[in-house]
């Protein structure tokens, strides 16, 4: 019958008369399950492929943005849409830089 209260465990011992519920603390095992680190490929380096794809968009999407600048004259929030513009564009032609030496063979 439920009282509104856990019930107690029976396998734990009787430390009282305490209505708290008792728990098992052992301590855990201190070995690890994998004694080495093994190399996972989880965050690799971008083909020269997804660098292009990645210079395209972000330069595209600064353009994109430098336009709605333009189209949004007497907004003051209109200064953040050209930062944003001028950023992608920066970071894409980082994207183009890592292209162009994969290109070359330079990795």
């Amino acid at each position: 019958m439920w009282h509104g209260r856990p019930a107690r465990v029976s396998s734990a011992p009787n430390t009282g008369g305490s209505p708290v519920p008792r728990y098992n603390h052992l301590t855990m095992e201190t070995g690890t399950s994998h004694p080495s680190p093994q190399d996972t490929d989880w965050f690799r380096e971008p083909t020269r492929r997804e660098h292009g794809i990645a210079a395209c968009l972000f330069i595209f999407f600064g353009l994109f943005f430098l336009a709605l600048f333009v189209v949004v004259a007497g907004w003051w929030f209109r200064w953040v849409i050209a930062g944003l513009g001028v950023y992608s564009i920066l970071h894409g032609a980082g994207h183009v830089r890592a292209f162009l030496r994969r290109r070359r063979g330079d990795v």
